[in-house]
């Protein structure tokens, strides 16, 4: 192919060649594919974005500039409605795969071709997980800008092309030894006026979905008490800037080694029982009076989605802060002398202890499967 002024001559006739040109410059050329689908963030290793650049043109050009860009966004909402939100950039980061000032000029023919690159994050620890919820977003995006001449032509055009990132922030590396990833949370011997109790949970931190096993251990201090009901919520807080978000999740029972007294039996003696608790489906979220003890009245108030479960990110210098805590309520019943009458008392008995709530990776293998990568060229 002969290059002449603005004219484009070839084997097959000026007509034909310019009309590919023209094709060219409204299609699409420029695509961005990452060699994982998800990144996981493992604190004190950077995270490296990794990918290529695909061009792809009709015709020869010269290229200007070709560059990648990550940045993450964050919304954060006043309200359940998301009528109102701050939106905060965090994380620039650019990098040039090629830059023809100062040097060659750089001529690509008509065809395909590939650059490869590897971004490692600065920082990623304050970087937290990609996350799509009612109370905040956080998504991360890598951008691609390539600037490019036609042959023996001097306006620089500019093309871009982007890709979602999906980040998971893993433990840090001090979470990874064997006591703290086995360890409990241990409430130790609690005394009231009532009755003396004893909670254990069979971990401090979990991925959202993986069962909590809980065990209560109850000595009655009165004669006749009860055990009325067992129940776990768990509390999430963000916070951005000097704004705060609070939201309470209740997890809903999935099964117990001993039932609750019934009417029938007198109470007053030592009470054991170990409970397994699940996560709400998606759509279903429990948000009803933990003292109330009947279960079907609670399964009437199903009001909320769980997709306002967030991980936790406590990093100092991360954009947003989220934490969560864990709620074991007690509920007992004894009798009281309440004039010539006798009733019936309820009280509740809390304890609550910080929990790390972590993402839910592995869910269709996004961790493992990796896209076809072809073979690529290189530009440093």
């Amino acid at each position: 192919m002969v290059f002449k002024g603005k004219r484009t001559w070839s084997l097959l006739g000026p007509r034909k060649a310019m009309t590919a040109g023209k094709a060219a410059k409204k299609t699409k050329n420029v695509y961005v594919q990452l060699l994982e689908p998800m990144l996981s963030i493992y604190n004190p290793m950077p995270a490296v974005v990794r990918g290529s650049i695909v061009v792809q043109f009709d015709v020869a050009v010269v290229v200007k500039r070709l560059s990648i860009t990550f940045a993450g966004h964050l919304l954060f909402y006043d309200d359940e409605r998301g009528n109102h939100h701050d939106h905060h950039h965090f994380g620039h980061q650019h990098q040039h795969l090629y830059d023809q000032d100062g040097g060659t000029q750089l001529v690509l023919p008509p065809g395909t071709h590939t650059f490869t690159f590897d971004m490692p994050l600065k920082a990623s620890s304050t970087l937290p997980s990609t996350v799509a919820g009612p109370q905040m977003r956080v998504a991360y995006d890598l951008q691609a800008g390539l600037e490019y001449q036609w042959v023996n032509d001097q306006k620089t055009m500019v093309q871009c092309a982007s890709q979602a990132v999906h980040l998971v922030q893993l433990p840090s590396y001090d979470d990874f030894w064997i006591d703290n990833m086995m360890a409990t949370i241990d409430s130790q011997k609690q005394s009231t006026e009532w009755c003396s109790f004893h909670v254990l949970v069979d971990r401090r931190m979990a991925p959202i979905g993986v069962p909590l096993h809980v065990h209560v251990s109850m000595a009655p201090h009165c004669e006749r008490l009860k055990v009325a009901k067992v129940v776990v919520e768990l509390t999430q807080r963000c916070m951005y800037a000097s704004k705060i978000t609070y939201r309470k999740l209740r997890l809903p029972c999935k099964g117990q080694t001993r039932s609750y007294l019934s009417s029938v039996h007198q109470g007053g003696i030592p009470w054991d029982c170990d409970f397994q608790f699940d996560w709400p489906s998606e759509g279903n979220e429990l948000h009803a009076d933990p003292t109330m003890e009947n279960d079907e009245n609670d399964k009437k108030k199903q009001i909320a989605p769980s997709s306002w479960l967030i991980p936790s990110f406590k990093d100092p210098n991360g954009p947003v802060h989220v934490e969560h805590a864990l709620m074991i309520h007690v509920v007992i019943n004894f009798p009281e002398q309440s004039g010539k009458f006798i009733q019936r008392t309820r009280r509740m008995l809390t304890f609550e202890c910080p929990f790390d709530l972590l993402h839910a990776i592995g869910h269709d293998n996004l961790l493992t499967i990796l896209p076809s990568s072809p073979t690529s060229i290189a530009i440093l």
